[in-house]
């Protein structure tokens, strides 16, 4: 069964090959997580200066019963070369991740940190 796809193009002209990505990187997802009911995938373009373009951002929201699960990727405007393919692929990587955390947390729940507990430890400065 497909999984629902929605792509949202904000600042940025509609692109085939964005909905081609998006669903074939969806399809990859879609044995990670079991309970998988939707996907919503926005591209965000961010003005930069006439010499480098500008950034991307990809927000992806998955959702799975009771929850819903959100992943935001920046290209930032340091990494110019960066397209929005190259975008939309790097955030599906970050929705991979918190996919599996919270599969693992489905199988066991007392073992798997929350995805928020993780982001949490994760920004803490070294001690």
């Amino acid at each position: 069964m497909s999984i629902p796809l929605n792509v949202v193009f904000q600042g940025v002209p509609y692109a085939e090959s964005i909905q081609r990505c998006a669903r074939l990187e969806l399809d990859k997802l879609a044995h990670l997580h079991p309970r998988m009911e939707s996907c919503e995938v926005v591209l965000e373009a961010r003005s930069g200066n006439k010499y480098h373009g500008g950034a991307w951002v990809v927000h992806i929201t998955v959702r799975v019963p009771g929850r819903e699960l959100t992943v935001d990727h920046d290209s930032g405007f340091i990494d110019y070369q960066e397209d929005s393919l190259d975008t939309v692929r790097a955030a599906f990587v970050g929705a991979r991740r918190v996919l599996l955390q919270d599969a693992k947390r489905l199988r066991n729940p007392e073992a798997a940190p929350s995805a928020e507990a993780t982001a949490d430890e994760r920004d803490k400065p070294a001690a």
